[in-house]
């Protein structure tokens, strides 16, 4: 999530207006409606110099006022929304824990939701068993079956006596989704090292081991976040079970097939103390710990390696290649990852009249217009799919839209006709994203890519578009037949091009991997290397020892030497002044004492 004050700052101001608008009559005579909602700060489109987006017959370029006026209209009564921010989820859950402020709607991390779950926060969404179609019916139709899964596969106590659990796909509405990898810059990496480039793409790929490598030592940065950063020290701890996912192996290891996200949650004393022995080891190798000032830092080339959260990356690699032409990388590195979910969820104290538009509002969000807004604002990858999320990436990323149109680089975009029709580059004319047609002859992009030996690769994300979209949508895109499981660009919508290595469009490439995932890597089969990392519960206590000890010496091991024996030799001295002094004032009262007997 992005952070910054600006909706702090705001919230006085639109919590006085929506309690002046809750006594203003309406067309219906009834009062405005107030609908109150906190999410992190700059985790949502607020229209500031935003995009035009059409959600049905309206056009909004701010996600709020355009479902104040949407919703407004739709029940003749004034809708108002009081938005509210936070900077942590922890400090979020503690402010709630006052009682002094109730919202509607909350939006935070998932093992947060897990936790207001287990404290009893939430109503239940929709019935267990059942799904959104009747309350929420955008999200039924565009959330992928992956990402719905994935919150169904988490649980969380529900009653007073923890006797019941249920799970998360109950209670949550997927918002957003991503990875925590390593954000690097290879160039300057391999300069500051003085080896190749090639060794750093290999080491930073393959295995989180690097970032304990002396080779990389005060080369990164790292984050000062608890969770995530437990997380590298357990895909260290367990490296030989995430790289060796066989049966056989975990057997032997004493877990079972498909026990990787019971490893990856592993929390227990023992787990957390080897684990911090492992971060102490690390933090000898760091430049710092940072929170939110990682993504600008790799971009300024004050550290050439940083632990990243997927959405902070593209800003970096977008960054950097627009004002340095320099190009940064991203990995999720062959051992595992953690894969992270943010959902808006209900607290009990939300009813009636505001249950009601809060379940609008949820359906507001889902559809693909405004999810594909939303997403071209923050830069985080949307929970939604559908039409919309598509276009926006093939936009984006795929090397197949430059290829096909005429591009104003003046205008910094795609040119157009006077009815608003892509203007095809000469030659090219019938070109779609299923067939490549060069001077009148159809080819498929696989081949155009080879004869042209233009090295584009493949990015197969049927895990999140599968179904999704249209028979008109993939008509006009020139997909005639389907099919949805072949690797064939012309037969599968769902894969996507992205520019090989060393092309010009490497930015474009890194992007694409850092929002979606490979097929892969997302555990669509069961063994994949991403898991969801999920609450401690009454682990935690043992989490937070681990961090307080791996925060609370921020010197190395041989600092800490250094500095207690300056701290000896200082202590040392003032002592030995201290009783120099004393002496020298004793001896002086004596030599007076003597003096004045002679004197009498």
């Amino acid at each position: 999530m992005k952070l910054s004050k600006k909706g702090l700052l705001l919230f006085p101001l639109s919590f006085i207006l929506a309690s002046s608008l809750s006594s203003c009559g309406s067309s219906n005579g009834e009062g405005a409606l107030v609908l109150r909602l906190t999410n992190c700060e700059d985790y949502m489109n607020e229209g500031e110099g935003a995009e035009e987006f059409t959600y049905g017959d309206y056009e909004f370029n701010d996600v709020l006022l355009g479902f104040e006026e949407y919703y407004g209209e739709k029940i003749g009564r004034k809708v108002t929304i009081v938005y509210d921010t936070y900077d942590t989820n922890e400090t979020m859950l503690s402010g709630l824990s006052t009682g002094k402020t109730e919202y509607d709607l909350i939006c935070a991390s998932d093992y947060t939701l897990q936790k207001m779950m287990s404290l009893q926060m939430l109503s239940p969404l929709k019935e267990h068993g059942t799904d959104f179609s009747s309350i929420i019916p955008n999200y039924e139709e565009y959330c992928p079956t992956y990402l719905r899964d994935a919150l169904d596969g988490l649980y969380a106590d529900v009653d007073q006596d923890g006797e019941k659990e249920a799970s998360l796909g109950d209670y949550a509405v997927g918002y957003m989704w991503g990875t925590l990898g390593i954000l690097y810059n290879p160039e300057k990496v391999a300069s500051d090292k003085g080896i190749e480039v090639e060794e750093v793409i290999s080491d930073l790929e393959s295995s989180w081991s690097a970032l304990w490598d002396d080779k990389y030592a005060k080369e990164m940065s790292i984050k000062d976040s608890m969770r995530d950063t437990y997380s590298v020290g357990i895909m260290k701890l367990y490296e030989d079970c995430f790289l060796n996912n066989t049966s056989t192996y975990l057997q032997d290891k004493g877990f079972s097939e498909g026990d990787l996200g019971k490893i990856f949650n592993l929390s227990d004393e023992e787990t957390a103390n080897e684990v911090e022995k492992r971060l102490l080891s690390l933090k000898e190798n760091v430049f710092g710990f940072e929170v939110d000032s990682g993504k600008d830092d790799i971009v300024k080339g004050l550290v050439g390696i940083n632990l990243a959260w997927s959405g902070d990356a593209v800003y970096s690699i977008e960054t950097a290649a627009e004002e340095n032409d320099t190009e940064l990388r991203y990995a999720v590195p062959k051992t595992g990852g953690n894969i992270w979910f943010d959902g808006w969820v209900m607290p009990k104290t939300c009813e009636g009249d505001n249950k009601e538009a809060a379940l609008a509002f949820l359906d507001f969000l889902s559809d693909p217009s405004v999810a594909s807004s939303n997403m071209n604002y923050i830069g985080y990858t949307s929970f939604i799919s559908g039409e919309d999320i598509h276009s926006l990436n093939l936009e984006w990323y795929d090397p197949r839209t430059a290829e096909m149109y005429l591009y104003d680089e003046e205008e910094d975009d795609y040119a157009y006709d006077e009815d608003g029709n892509h203007i095809y580059v000469e030659g090219m004319d019938g070109s779609t994203y299923a067939m490549a047609v060069v001077d009148g002859v159809a080819t498929s992009w696989e081949d155009y890519s080879e004869s042209n030996e233009l090295g584009w690769e493949k990015w197969d994300l049927s895990y999140f578009f599968n179904d999704m979209l249209g028979e008109e949508y993939l008509e006009e895109n020139g997909f005639e037949e389907i099919d949805q499981s072949s690797d064939s660009s012309s037969l599968n919508p769902s894969i996507l091009f992205r520019f090989g290595e060393g092309e010009d469009g490497q930015m474009e490439r890194s992007s694409l991997y850092t929002q979606y995932p490979s097929n892969e890597m997302v555990n669509t089969n069961g063994k994949g290397e991403l898991c969801i990392m999920q609450d401690y519960g009454p682990n935690n206590k043992y989490i937070l020892n681990m961090w307080q000890n791996v925060k609370g010496n921020n010197l190395p091991i041989w600092g800490v030497i250094v500095f207690s024996i300056f701290l000896a030799v200082v202590v040392f001295f003032i002592l030995l002044g201290f009783f120099t002094k004393r002496r020298y004032k004793k001896l002086k009262v004596e030599r007076r004492k003597q003096a004045s007997g002679r004197a009498k």
